[in-house]
């Protein structure tokens, strides 16, 4: 057995459908914080006349609280290619745009709307177009020979955590300078669903990767 340490983790923006891109996030400053999983709906005790009898029982409240969002916080050093540049952009709701063979464009697509928090409907859509969310992943790997078995999930020989439908509001992203280093400080509100039980991230192609030029800008 061994703990799980920041040099074995890796942290995505990702994208959706039908693009299927993902900008990964390096020189993070290994601080990622946020809850496993989201709220459930809220239920009230019922009882006749305040008194506790047979007819006790429990109701659920509004749907609101499903789909309030809640944050997401991490920070990385800024780089000095595009990689840095292909952030703000993508935080900014411009087009983050990966070429391939042939120079056919991809965009980093939105997946606000794309999760069920209820299990049944899906979640709203933002009115202003300008605005985009983003899924955000982060993966831990665990040590060899010291493997986890769920009896229907199978092996968990990593841990991945998997927000959906993440909104960076620019208000709330900071940026410092140090002697050493430009920081990037993310705060995101994640408006939908927590996938807390993958092992690996979801198979997307990486956006900072130009198959035409044959170069990885990370």
């Amino acid at each position: 057995m061994k703990s799980f340490t920041n040099k074995d983790g890796e942290l995505r923006i990702c994208g959706g459908t039908p693009s299927f891109l993902f900008l990964p996030i390096l020189f993070t400053g290994a601080d990622f914080s946020g809850p496993i999983g989201r709220n459930r709906a809220e239920e009230v005790i019922i009882m006749d006349r305040q008194t506790n009898d047979c007819n006790t029982h429990l109701m659920e409240t509004s749907d609101a609280r499903l789909l309030d969002p809640f944050g997401i916080t991490f920070s990385c050093r800024t780089t000095d290619n595009r990689v840095t540049n292909m952030l703000i952009d993508l935080l900014s709701g411009r087009a983050v745009r990966h070429y391939t063979t042939g120079s056919v464009a991809r965009d980093v697509s939105t997946t606000k709307g794309t999760t069920m928090n209820d299990g049944s409907n899906l979640n709203p859509t933002f009115l202003d177009s300008v605005k985009k969310a983003y899924n955000v992943e982060v993966k831990w790997l665990r040590g060899s020979g010291d493997h986890y078995q769920n009896a229907t999930l199978g092996s968990y020989e990593n841990m991945v955590l998997k927000y959906n439908e993440v909104y960076f509001d620019l208000a709330e992203q900071t940026i410092a300078e140090a002697e050493d280093s430009v920081t990037l400080s993310l705060n995101g509100m994640v408006y939908g669903t927590v996938v807390n039980n993958a092992t690996t991230f979801t198979k997307a192609d990486n956006a900072t990767y130009n198959l035409s030029y044959g170069f990885n800008c990370s």
